[in-house]
Formats: C-alpha cells, sequence, structure tokens
C-alpha cells in the first residue's frame, strides 16, 4: 500500500516538474531502483546548489562564526558582493559553454559535469539572492544598523574558500556516496527555489507601496505570494501537458 503510495506522489511530481525539464532520461540521474529523478542533472544541480548554498552559509555562521557579531557573515556577503557577482558569472559561464557545446555537438559532456556546472553556479547565485535579501530585510527594519565596511579582503577570501570548498565535499559525496538518495531531496530544493524567489517578487512590491499605511497593505505581500504561487502551479500544470510529446519530438528529430 505504502510503495502505492509512493508511486503516486512520484508520478505526480514527475509530471507537475514535466513543465521546468526535459526530462530526458540519458541526461538525468536515476534513484537506486532506477526511478529517473524529476528534472535533468544540469536542473538537479542547480536546484541542489541554491538550497545548499543557504544551508553552508547557516553552517559557516554557527560553527566558524559563532563568536562574531550575529550579522557578521551577512557584512562579508554585502561588502563584497561584486566578487561575488564576478565568481556567480564565471560559473554561468562554464554552465552555458558545457549546455551550448554538448547540445551543438562539439563535444561530448556527462550527467557528473552537468551536475557540477548547475551546483556551482546556483550556490554563488545564492549568495547574491541573500543579498538581495539582506537589502531588503535592512530596508524594512524598525532597528536597522549600517553594516560594517571594516571586513578585511583576507576574511572574505577565507570565507569564499571556505564555501567552495564546502559545495565541493557536497558535490562530491551527493555524485558518489548518496546520489541514489537525492530524489527525496529534489523536491524540497524546486519548492524552496521557488518559494524565495516568489517570496523576493512579493516584498520588492510590497516595498514600492510600504508608505501607505493600511491594514490590507499590510498583507500584501502574503497575497501576492498566494497569488504568484497559484500562477506557477497553473503555469506548471499546463505546460506538463502541452509539452512532453513535442520535446521529445525535437530532441529525437534533431539533437539526438
Amino acid at each position: 500500500m505504502m510503495s502505492i503510495i509512493l508511486e503516486k506522489i512520484y508520478d505526480f511530481l514527475f509530471f507537475l516538474f514535466s513543465g521546468l525539464c526535459h526530462q530526458i532520461n540519458e541526461r538525468s540521474f536515476c534513484d537506486i531502483n532506477g526511478y529517473q529523478f524529476f528534472v535533468c542533472s544540469r536542473d538537479t544541480g542547480t536546484y541542489i546548489g541554491f538550497l545548499v548554498s543557504f544551508i553552508i552559509i547557516y553552517l559557516i555562521n554557527i560553527f566558524f562564526y559563532k563568536k562574531k557579531h550575529h550579522k557578521y557573515i551577512n557584512n562579508l556577503i554585502t561588502n563584497y558582493i561584486k566578487v561575488i557577482i564576478f565568481i556567480f558569472l564565471f560559473y554561468l559561464f562554464l554552465f552555458g559553454l558545457d549546455g551550448i557545446t554538448s547540445y551543438t555537438k562539439l563535444r561530448e559532456t556527462t550527467n557528473s559535469i552537468r551536475y557540477f556546472t548547475g551546483l556551482f553556479m546556483a550556490a554563488h547565485m545564492g549568495l547574491i539572492f541573500k543579498y538581495f535579501e539582506l537589502s531588503l530585510n535592512n530596508t524594512f527594519s524598525t532597528d536597522y544598523t549600517e553594516l560594517h565596511k571594516n571586513i578585511s579582503k583576507l576574511e572574505f577570501i577565507k570565507f569564499i574558500l571556505l564555501f567552495n570548498f564546502l559545495i565541493l565535499l557536497f558535490y562530491f559525496c551527493s555524485l558518489y556516496v548518496f546520489l541514489p538518495y537525492l530524489i527525496f531531496l529534489l523536491p524540497i530544493a524546486i519548492f524552496f527555489y521557488f518559494y524565495k524567489i516568489i517570496k523576493l517578487i512579493s516584498n520588492l512590491i510590497y516595498f514600492q507601496i510600504a508608505d501607505i499605511n493600511t491594514k490590507f497593505i499590510k498583507l500584501l505581500p502574503n497575497l501576492i505570494f498566494i497569488a504568484f504561487s497559484f500562477l506557477l502551479l497553473l503555469f506548471l500544470i499546463t505546460i506538463a501537458y502541452f509539452k512532453e510529446a513535442s520535446i521529445i519530438q525535437i530532441y529525437n528529430k534533431y539533437i539526438h
């Protein structure tokens, strides 16, 4: 009975997430029972990497900066955001290069490489996303304190090297130790990714009209979040119905 329920859940999630990805079998990981992941290996790296970046930031803050000010890691990200963006663009270049050169058949790639480029690109995108969240939180906060500007470059270098080392460690562990079980984390990562995006959009809209002091306006971020979530769900279901056959036909005709 339990296996039937789990299989129904798997089928529903596979259908729902088909609007996000081509879901081509040979470009996707499989779990220990041979079930294909909900999205391709590159997208798996993207969603997992985004989630893991926030987890790593939290762990670094607890285990490495516990004795410092609780906003220390926030200041690191904020003060060196330009460097973080540059590193992100580097990984984005690798992400795009791997995709373009493999689809145009200039070179062969593997699921491990696809996963690597997605993971590292999205992990640094998570740092940039964290910066935008911090900026909005500081704007809304009533006890706003100015960010420190006296953090040395050496401290940032230590942080970014540690961050990349932990991402690399996760890459190898997830790829060679618990890859088949990553399928259970993937739906959480996908929902977390869109939750963060919709929440940021809601707060940005609220920021534009926050000076209008009414009960309705204060509820607006939640209303916008619910509306965008519903529209996203509707979009994914609609795309899932109409996309699968056409994508597979194009792939088989022009790429395979």
